[in-house]
């Protein structure tokens, strides 16, 4: 039997107070429980500085993550530079192949005399990118003012890739494949040497449908003028934007549009002065999408 007064408390610093590494047996209390062994101050405290290193460790990865994000993936990634809200860069799925840097013959698509052929091909080619854009990503990217609103069921806004965006993307997304020259026998200079190195390059397949996916004509529109009617000129011309004052490349006759009743009418409604060029901030975006 054992009595109270046999033991002894000790405190936790005290050099007697150790332990074998076994379960420690405690006297029962006078209502006989076995007590709670006391909590040791050393388990708390390792446990503390664990969950310190492990919170520091995930900091320091963060970290990490956006300053080689910032200052380098942004350098050589274009989805990183100028990201965007519609996963268009999603779209894009490189593979590397084989250059093809040949002289294209007469068969090539886009190239060769004018024809009906090359003349729909580069037609299909162009309006296949005439997007619609969310009012959301315009507004993104902060040019909502300057950009054409569809007025139609669909909404959205219009953007036109052409042989001037073609060219951007040659100078913004040059290709850094080495292209080496080589002897031949009929000449005393080194000749490009037109295989060249396999390159990486974007599936164009997925490109092209996606930008079908998105164009102005699953809208059930046969022309941009009637989705997207001009602030001027909308009532004057008709579904295909022609008039007798717009000429063979869409460009306004003023001496023509001013001698039209219906035009001077407008233009006296409108605060025009007789005979002058429209301001250029009645073509302003007044649409809030």
């Amino acid at each position: 039997m054992l009595y109270r007064d046999q033991y002894a408390a000790l405190s936790h610093d005290h050099p007697d107070y150790a332990s074998d590494g076994e379960h420690e047996q405690y006297p029962l209390t006078e209502d006989g429980r076995q007590p709670t062994p006391p909590a040791r101050p050393g388990h708390s405290r390792r446990y503390r500085w664990v969950v310190v290193a492990v919170l520091a460790q995930v900091v320091y990865t963060v970290l990490v993550l956006v300053v080689v994000r910032q200052f380098y993936y942004k350098r050589v990634c274009v989805s990183l530079a100028a990201p965007d809200s519609l996963g268009a860069w999603k779209v894009l799925k490189y593979s590397e192949v084989d250059a093809d840097h040949r002289e294209p013959d007469e068969h090539h698509p886009f190239l060769g005399a004018p024809g009906p052929s090359v003349d729909r091909n580069w037609h299909e080619l162009l309006s296949t990118f005439r997007d619609r854009l969310p009012s959301a990503e315009i507004k993104r990217l902060g040019i909502e003012e300057g950009s054409i609103w569809l007025d139609d069921d669909l909404g959205g806004y219009y953007g036109n890739h052409c042989l001037h965006r073609l060219m951007d993307a040659l100078k913004c997304h040059p290709d850094m494949s080495p292209i080496t020259q080589h002897w031949v026998v009929n000449e005393v200079v080194p000749v490009v040497n037109w295989d060249g190195a396999r390159h990486t390059c974007a599936n164009w397949d997925h490109v092209v449908d996606w930008a079908k996916k998105n164009r102005i004509v699953p809208a059930g529109k046969a022309s941009i003028p009637e989705v997207a009617p001009h602030p001027l000129y909308a009532k004057f011309i008709n579904e295909r934007g022609k008039a007798d004052f717009v000429n063979k490349d869409a460009i306004i006759e003023w001496d023509l549009l001013w001698a039209r009743p219906d035009w001077q009418e407008f233009a006296r409604e409108r605060g025009i002065p007789e005979g002058t060029i429209p301001p250029k901030e009645m073509l302003r975006n007044k649409h809030v999408g």
